[in-house]
């Protein structure tokens, strides 16, 4: 069995995702808004843009070693924060659960 494949097909596709990463990287890195992508399995960061990083005060190295739980509202409890951000997706803006680090206004 021989199997023929056209080197000029192979080499136009290879361009072509580079060119769609090249495109994919230059929306990510020219972003105003802080972009995080997880592992959906472990719920590690893979990467953050440098909106994101400058939003959340961390330098690239340490927020790779974060998760989806310590960059949500409510550490682990996952249903809560999902729930938190189906509220926001129908409109709702009140925070439920301020954080006790913040000051608390009159």
């Amino acid at each position: 069995m021989t199997s023929v494949i056209d080197p000029t097909e192979r080499q136009k596709a290879e361009e072509e995702l580079r060119e769609s990463k090249d495109r994919y990287r230059a929306v990510v890195e020219q972003a105003a808004e802080g972009l995080v992508l997880f592992d959906v399995n472990s719920k590690r960061v893979l990467e953050a843009n440098v909106a994101c990083q400058i939003l959340l005060g961390y330098i690239p190295e340490a927020i790779l070693r974060l998760t989806l739980y310590d960059l949500g509202p409510y550490s682990r409890e996952l249903s809560t924060f999902l729930a938190y951000l189906r509220r926001i997706r129908q409109g709702d803006r009140r925070d439920s659960n301020p954080r006790p680090s913040e000051p608390q206004s009159l």
